[in-house]
């Protein structure tokens, strides 16, 4: 496999099992096959089906492990342009039929026709990526994957009561932005490339621009507040 994109991509993986590198790359050439199929389509036949749901339900296996080798990839390619644009947006998975499933966070709420509340239920993913002036992509330099914590009555009737702003901005769902501003400044503060951050206007508030303002950081910044 030496010489393919997975190579190349994961070339610093590292997820403590050299079986595990392997099999990582294995299915990420067989994705990139057959990027519209499913798994057991994209897998060569059942024992490769297999292994592949046996790699994902491995709880010894992080995303932030199988990412960091990415991300040291896309760092080496925005090494060729002095400048960069930092694109940060959230992904919203639904998993709510997913019944058995745990750990999922309420993503939205709706009133149903027979029942009063019903909760979309998923996970929450913020990537920042990586592209030229030119719009080619880079590839991902920070993301975070997780599920929003369920909050109590009483800090939900706070936040309305208050607006919302008595709670620590750490504690919010919208610190998601500040956090990968503050990555995004860690991964080039060392290189000779700017990077300009690029965020729609969920992160037009006042603490996102004073990070940006203490690290020197360049945004663009789509308008909520007037």
């Amino acid at each position: 496999m030496n010489g393919t994109w997975a190579h190349n991509e994961f070339k610093n993986l590292d997820l403590g099992d050299q079986r595990l590198n392997s099999r990582l790359l294995k299915l990420s050439e067989d994705f990139i096959n057959s990027p519209e199929s499913p798994i057991n389509q994209s897998c060569e036949n059942w024992a490769a089906t297999k292994a592949a749901y046996r790699f994902f339900q491995n709880e010894a296996i992080s995303y932030k492990d199988i990412t960091k080798s990415h991300i040291t990839a896309t760092v080496e390619r925005c090494i060729e342009y002095p400048e960069v644009l930092a694109i940060q947006d959230t992904t919203y998975f639904t998993y709510s039929h997913h019944k058995e499933t745990i750990g999922l966070c309420a993503l939205s709420k709706n009133r149903g026709k027979h029942k009063e509340t019903i909760y979309t239920l998923g996970l929450i993913m913020h990537s920042t990526l990586a592209i030229s002036l030119y719009g080619l992509p880079l590839g991902i330099i920070d993301q975070k994957i997780y599920s929003r914590p369920e909050e109590s009555e009483e800090r939900k009737e706070m936040k309305k009561r208050t607006h919302n702003i008595t709670i620590p901005i750490e504690e919010k769902d919208s610190y998601r932005w500040l956090e990968s501003l503050q990555q995004t400044h860690a991964t080039f503060q060392d290189l000779s490339i700017k990077p300009i951050t690029i965020c729609d206007r969920e992160s037009d508030i006042f603490d996102f621009f004073h990070v940006a303002k203490d690290l020197e950081m360049e945004v663009v910044v789509r308008a909520n507040h007037n």
